[in-house]
């Protein structure tokens, strides 16, 4: 068993270890990895190559920042591409209205980053839409 797991090892790179894991019956004598292990990972790596040509598409396109006067004062939207998330700044703490506002559309309280904020997708885009003209209704 110690020599087919070096063998194995040798073959594929992989660790004394976890050769000898790979070389180990089950309960039914089967060696190698159990098909349930490898069964989706073709659909994983699709998954997984999508998922990386959005965020570099992200990181091409840039963070944007706009600035908005609204009845909470001005406000600031970042579209913050690092941490892939759309963030509304406001110059103080919004009254209890803008903040019940703010959690309908999705919006959470950063400490860290000091303001409310979501993902950063086309859901979130029209989120920061529908509170920035909540507050301009309000100006009305």
């Amino acid at each position: 068993m110690a020599e087919m797991a070096q063998a194995v090892s040798d073959a594929i790179g992989c660790s004394l270890i976890d050769a000898a894991a790979i070389v180990q019956p089950d309960f039914c004598g089967r060696r190698g990895y159990p098909s349930h292990a490898t069964s989706n990972n073709n659909a994983e790596i699709k998954r997984l190559k999508d998922r990386l040509a959005v965020l570099e598409a992200k990181r091409e396109q840039g963070g944007k920042e706009t600035v908005h006067n609204t009845t909470a004062g001005r406000v600031e939207v970042v579209e913050n591409v690092e941490a892939d998330r759309i963030q509304l700044v406001f110059p103080g703490k919004p009254d209890a209205e803008t903040r019940s506002m703010l959690k309908t559309n999705g919006f959470r309280w950063s400490p860290r980053a000091g303001a409310w904020q979501r993902h950063l997708n086309n859901a979130g885009r029209g989120a920061v839409q529908q509170v920035l003209s909540g507050l301009q209704r309000d100006a009305a």
